[in-house]
Formats: C-alpha cells, structure tokens, sequence
C-alpha cells in the first residue's frame, strides 16, 4: 500500500515538473480552467501544452499544407474528367489500339500525366503536414504513413511518368512502322503499367492509414477520415476484380480524394486559430 501510494505521489510530483518546465519554456499562460484540471490530471495538461508547443512550431508547415490540400482538390477535378483515358491505356484490347487511343489524343493523356505529377509534389508536403498533426494518435504510424506516400511518389516521378511520356513519342513512331517499334512500345506500356500500379498501391495504403489516425485525433473531421478511407479504397488497383470498369472506381476514388484534400486542409488551417 505505501509502495503503491509513494509510485503515486512520485508519477504526479514527475507531471507537475514536466507542466512547469514546458510553460516557463514556452511562456503560455494557464486560464483558470485548466489548473483545475491540472491539479487533478498533471499528465494531461502537460501533453495539452506539449500539442499546442508543437503547433505553434510548425505553423507555417501547417499553412503551406492546407493550401496545398486546396489546390490538389482543385486539380483533382480536371483529373477525373481525363481518367476515361486510362482504360484504353491500362487495358487495351490490343497493343495497337492501345496506342492509337494515345496518338488520338495526345494533349489529354500528357496534360493527365503533368496533373499527376503536380498532385504528387504537392502530396509530399501536405501529407508532411499531415502525419505532424497526427503525431498526437500515433507517431510511428504517422511516420510510416507517410515514407509509404514517399515510396509512391519517388516510383512515380523516376518511374512511372517519365515512362509514359516516353510511350507518347514511341506511340507515334509505332504507327507509322511495326516490328522493333511496336516490340518497344509494348515493353513501355508494361513498364509504365506496372511502376503505376505499384505506385498506387502505396498511395491508397497511405491514405487509408492517415485517413483512420483522422477519426481518433481531434484535430480533423469525420468528413476527412471517412473520404479519405473511401479513396483509398476505391483507388486500390484491383484490375483482377474489376477489369476496365475500374476506371469508374478510380474516379469515384480521385472524388473522394477531392474531398479529403479539401477537409483535411481546412482542418490544418483552423489548426492556427488553437
């Protein structure tokens, strides 16, 4: 009983230590309320100074993430209306029909590919943010989150998008002769399929795992985990299941993504106001 009692009184005398040195340091000022509180539950006003400390340090991450979040929701839509490109690219009847679908519009399929790479600069900082604010539920899935969107976003950049900028000059050259040229335009379009694939993978993943942290941490709104879960899932390259039709479900996927881009950047910005 003495022993229990002595741990006792040692873990509160540690949290009130703790709650002293993070306010002399960071210079806040406790309303009345909270030292109420504070003399009851030490450890949880200490970690209620820690969040607002931390907060308070990545601000301008915090800012630069929400727009972000803003302007990849808003490129999001002209994606959509260019995703029914994908099925005569992901899934073409033949090679050559493939790759005429890409010699019959050009400007769409490179326009896609420069909103998707944008959408990828723009994910690597404001998932950064993300998984910060999301440090308060779990740091190591924050953390592991977030180098799974890296993994995506390195294999799309190095891998994926240059190779389908490649096949938009072997496409044409395909179509105007046969033999090596078309063996070498096939070789890209399975390249690129494949580093895509791979790509999106770790994207849905990710989203899926920062999107569930959401709907534990007050910091974000239920609209934002339960959008970015759907995204996750509907983007997931299932093409096993669903054949071209998928096309369909990525869409309904990159809408959801639209709407977690947008929640989840007006819930990093309101974060300035606390």
């Amino acid at each position: 009983m003495l022993k229990f009692f002595g741990t006792k009184v040692s873990q509160d005398f540690s949290s009130y230590s703790k709650a002293a040195v993070v306010m002399l340091m960071s210079n806040q000022h406790m309303p009345r309320h909270m030292f109420i509180k504070f003399l009851f539950q030490p450890s949880a006003v200490v970690q209620m100074l820690v969040s607002r400390n931390m907060i308070r340090e990545w601000k301008t991450l915090f800012s630069l993430g929400g727009i972000l979040l803003f302007v990849g929701g808003i490129l999001a839509i002209p994606f959509i209306m260019l995703i029914p490109l994908t099925s005569s690219i992901f899934f073409p009847s033949s090679i050559q029909n493939g790759l005429a679908a890409i010699n019959s519009n050009v400007a769409g399929y490179e326009a896609m590919l420069l909103i998707f790479a944008a959408i990828d600069t723009i994910s690597l900082i404001a998932v950064l943010a993300i998984s910060l604010a999301l440090s308060d539920v779990s740091k190591t899935v924050a953390l592991l989150a977030f180098l799974l969107l890296l993994c995506g976003i390195f294999i799309d950049l190095a891998a994926d998008v240059p190779l389908h900028f490649a096949l938009v000059s072997a496409a044409s050259s395909a179509a105007a002769s046969a033999g090596s040229a078309l063996q070498y335009a096939e070789s890209l379009l399975s390249a690129a399929n494949i580093s895509a694939y791979l790509a999106q993978v770790y994207y849905s993943i990710s989203i899926v795992m920062l999107s569930a942290m959401m709907w534990l941490s007050r910091r974000f709104s239920r609209v934002a985990s339960v959008s970015g879960v759907l995204s996750g899932l509907f983007t997931l390259p299932l093409f096993a299941f669903f054949g071209a039709a998928w096309s369909a479900w990525y869409g309904l996927g990159v809408a959801f993504g639209a709407v977690w881009s947008f929640s989840a950047g007006y819930s990093l910005l309101r974060l300035q106001g606390r």
